[in-house]
This record gives C-alpha cells, sequence and structure tokens, in this order.
C-alpha cells in the first residue's frame, strides 16, 4: 500500500474532515488497484484492518451521499474481511482458555450401581465389565468360572477408570488397578458401545445386548454421579487445542483453499499460493455451527459461554480510537449535528471541548459544525 494511500486511509478511518475529501480521491483512485500481489506491504493485516475501518467510515457517509464512490468493491470487501478474521484466528491460537468436562478417573473408588448376570459364571457383574455376548470379560479372558471373582454388589469395592484409547469408563477390580486403562473392547480391537452420562456427559461402557430397563437413556446416570462424585472438572486450554479439535467450529477451507491452515503464514504468502477469486466464499471464520465442541474426546459444558467468548477473542469488536485523543475506546460517541460528520470522541474529551467550558456555540473541531451542549448527553454511543 502506497504511503498517500496509507495516510488517506487514516485520515478517513479518523474522520478528520478538512483532509477527508483529498483522501477519498486518493483511496479512490486505487478502487481497482487494491488486489494484486506484485506488493507484499498490501497484505499486512495492519494496512488491510486500517483500509476496511476506512470503508466502513465511508459506507456511513455514502448513506447520506449515495453518489459518493465507494473505496472497495463488494468483492473485495468481502475478501478483505475474510483475510483479516483468519489472521485474528491464527493470532489468537496461543490465548488460554478454562472449560469445563467430565471427569477422567483413574482407579477412583466407586460402588457397583448397574449390574447384569453373566451367563457362564452366572454371576453378577457390574454392566461395563459385560461383553456383547452377555458374559463378563473374566469369561471372556478364559479364566476358570470357579477362580472368578465373587458377585459384585453396592458393597462390592470397585475402581473406576477411564479407557486410554476410547474415554469409555468403566470399573476394574483391585487387582487389575495396575494394567494399563485399556478396556476390553479396544483390547480386543472392536469399538466399544456406550451410553452416555447425562450428568456428567461422560460415556459408560453397556453392551446393546443388555436393556436399560427402566432407566430413560436421556437420564441415565453413571455410578459416580448417582454416588455424588465431583464429575465435572475445569481445565486450562488454549484455543489452538480447541480449534485443533473442532476445526469445522473454527475454520471453514473448502476444497483446501489454505493448504496449510494456521500455520503463522503471513497474508502475502497466503494470497500468493491461493485461488483468491473464491477465497471468500470457500473459507470462513467461526461459521455457523451446531456441533458442540470437545477436547479429547469429552464434551465441553460450558458450550454457550466458551463460543460468545470464543467470538470476543477471535473476531472482537472492533475498537475505535477518539478522534480528539487518538487512545482506543470501545465506548466513542458522535457529538456533531452534522450529520455527515463520522467523527467520534470518547466521553472526557467531548466534555472536554464541548462542555460547560467549551463557549456558548461551540464548533466540531473536525467539520465546524455546531455542537449542542443540549443534545451532547443525549448523543448516542457506537459499541464500536
Amino acid at each position: 500500500m502506497p504511503a498517500t494511500s496509507l495516510l488517506a486511509a487514516f485520515v478517513t478511518s479518523r474522520g478528520i474532515i478538512p483532509l477527508i475529501d483529498a483522501a477519498l480521491h486518493q483511496l479512490v483512485a486505487f478502487r481497482y488497484k487494491w488486489i494484486t500481489t506484485e506488493n507484499p506491504e498490501t497484505w499486512r493485516f495492519e494496512y488491510l484492518s486500517l483500509l476496511l475501518e476506512a470503508d466502513r467510515v465511508l459506507e456511513k457517509r455514502r448513506s447520506l451521499q449515495p453518489d459518493q464512490e465507494s473505496i472497495l468493491r463488494g468483492e473485495d470487501r468481502k475478501l478483505l474481511q475474510t483475510l483479516v478474521d483468519y489472521q485474528k484466528l491464527d493470532k489468537s491460537l496461543t490465548v488460554k482458555l478454562s472449560v469445563k468436562t467430565g471427569w477422567r478417573p483413574s482407579n477412583a473408588e466407586a460402588a457397583v450401581i448397574h449390574a447384569d448376570i453373566c451367563q457362564r459364571c452366572n454371576r453378577r457383574r457390574s454392566v461395563t465389565v459385560m461383553t456383547s455376548y452377555c458374559t463378563c470379560r473374566y469369561c471372556s479372558a478364559g479364566r476358570n468360572p470357579i477362580d472368578a471373582p465373587e458377585d459384585h454388589d453396592d458393597s462390592t469395592p470397585v475402581l473406576w477408570t477411564e479407557c486410554g484409547s476410547c474415554q469409555a469408563q468403566y470399573v476394574v477390580d483391585d487387582d487389575d488397578k495396575e494394567k494399563p486403562p485399556e478396556c476390553f473392547y479396544c483390547e480386543s480391537g472392536s469399538a466399544a458401545p456406550t451410553v452416555q452420562c447425562s450428568e456428567c456427559l461422560s460415556r459408560i461402557i453397556w453392551p446393546k445386548e443388555i436393556d436399560l430397563k427402566d432407566v430413560d437413556p436421556s437420564n441415565f446416570q453413571c455410578c459416580a454421579c448417582v454416588l455424588g462424585v465431583s464429575t465435572i472438572k475445569s481445565r486450562e486450554t488454549t484455543v489452538g487445542d480447541l480449534v485443533k479439535h473442532n476445526i469445522s467450529s473454527f475454520l471453514r477451507n473448502d476444497d483446501n483453499v489454505i493448504k496449510t491452515p494456521l500455520q503463522g503464514e503471513s497474508l502475502f504468502h497466503i494470497t500468493r499460493d491461493c485461488d483468491l477469486a473464491h477465497f471468500s466464499s470457500k473459507v470462513e471464520v467461526m461459521p455457523d455451527s451446531n456441533s458442540p465442541l470437545e477436547l479429547d474426546g469429552k464434551f465441553i459444558h460450558n458450550q454457550t459461554e466458551l463460543k460468545m467468548k470464543l467470538r470476543d477473542i477471535i473476531l472482537p469488536q472492533e475498537i475505535k480510537n477518539c478522534a480528539h485523543c487518538l487512545e482506543e475506546n470501545s465506548s466513542l460517541q458522535s457529538v456533531c449535528t452534522d450529520t455527515t460528520c463520522v467523527t467520534v470522541m470518547c466521553t472526557d474529551c467531548a466534555n472536554e471541548l464541548f462542555g460547560e467550558s467549551g463557549g456558548r456555540n461551540p464548533q466540531c473541531v473536525f467539520c465546524g459544525s455546531p455542537v449542542s451542549k443540549i443534545r451532547l448527553p443525549m448523543s448516542p454511543v457506537y459499541k464500536l
């Protein structure tokens, strides 16, 4: 981006009225020249953000002056906004977050709540150690039924653990606690049948051949939740970890338009190596998705709160600068009576310039239009 265009974008984005006509003339002259990969500096995140801000300011003016030409064509505006959003996501990957997930038990003390009869040893077993053939894992492993553990009942001391491969939970007896946490199904190379706990959202081994009896699957609770164990835990993670486990909720990248997404590449390298004509139609950051977020195979409990926070982190509200002090502020107000003036100021500067000490008929310092003291406290506040 030429230095003159950069300065023009700054003037326009700040609404500096005495210079804005000359600035707009410079920007509009480049209307068909923004999209080129010949100038690497054009594709810097900061430059594109400033250009988009200048374009937004001009679009507000165009609503009052329809004959005013725009800085960006519609397709170019969408492309640049998509690139800026993508870069925001890439820059957010190391941000830390707190999420709530179901616990990951490792030989936690438990009791047998749900049980069934093994058809081979005829002993009562926790449903979580039953196989698809209605035999317990002890019998399936070839143990002599005579050597099988005693019946499982409410007083049987068992340990609750989670399979390290499929994250399904089940009970183990005390003499098996030193073994690596792997369920019978993963050991045999098959998928573990599970039912989900309605409280902690953990998946509990439950063979399809064994009825839930009078239990409604939507209200099923694992033994830990029945016993009142704290099964929902807070843990620290990063945006990058969430993206890795839920990529489709964070980035739509149809036809692999971005060859190596989210690897810290500059926007110039991305635009140089992809088809810009279809970029904005095939790439979208934070697309609308009803898919629940997961982390390490576990559903996240604070979904709504987390998604709102992620959107604030990745696609934050635009923070503009006060036209007078140039400080960033998320709450700026319009003080000028001229509706074509886009100048916004922070409350302190507005009061300093147009308050009681501002004279009987204060004027906008940018366009010279009058500013009414009566109107000032009622000025609309823009959350930018």
